[in-house]
């Protein structure tokens, strides 16, 4: 009786979903997190906040997961940084990270089997926004930020996209079929 009921255990254990909060101690500077599992099975988000010291501006991250077995990181350090990730569907990944202060990343996966990749260094200011729609998307997109930029992105099934960046900027590309 005993060996079903660890059976038991275990099962329901690999069926939810984890969620993971890391930030430094801190607390003065009110670093915000949030995540949201909604209908998600064996999903896992993980959001790991460092502030610098330097501005008083908080770090913000959102990740909000629905369907089965996907993944979502949020790594920040420096302050004032503003990362999000949504995903709807199954099987997806997606991870941001930022380091230095003002940068914004918002990744949104709606389908299956989505991964996105951003990375965000240097100084301040750089804004990055990803819309992956469909099916078996990839994006990497790794920046070197440079005081200032844009760049947006549409994909809408089986598309890759790669784009390595030092200068300042202002890139938007839609793909599709």
């Amino acid at each position: 009786m005993t060996h079903w009921v660890k059976l038991f255990v275990t099962a329901v254990f690999l069926l939810s979903s984890l969620s993971v909060f890391s930030q430094s101690d801190q607390s003065q500077y009110n670093n915000e997190a949030l995540i949201d599992l909604e209908d998600a099975i064996y999903n896992t988000a993980i959001i790991d906040q460092f502030h610098d010291g330097g501005s008083i501006e908080p770090n913000q991250a959102e990740i909000k997961q629905s369907g089965f077995a996907n993944l979502a990181v949020i790594k920040q350090s420096g302050n004032h940084n503003l990362s999000s990730i949504k995903q709807d569907g199954n099987l997806n990944i997606a991870v941001s990270k930022q380091v230095g202060s003002n940068k914004t990343a918002n990744i949104s996966q709606v389908g299956n089997r989505n991964k996105a990749f951003v990375g965000q260094y240097g100084v301040d200011e750089s804004n990055i926004s990803l819309e992956q729609n469909n099916n078996r998307n990839l994006a990497l997109i790794a920046t070197s930020a440079a005081n200032s930029g844009t760049q947006s992105y549409t994909q809408n099934g089986g598309e890759f996209l790669f784009i390595h960046s030092h200068t300042n900027r202002s890139i938007k590309i839609i793909q599709g079929r």
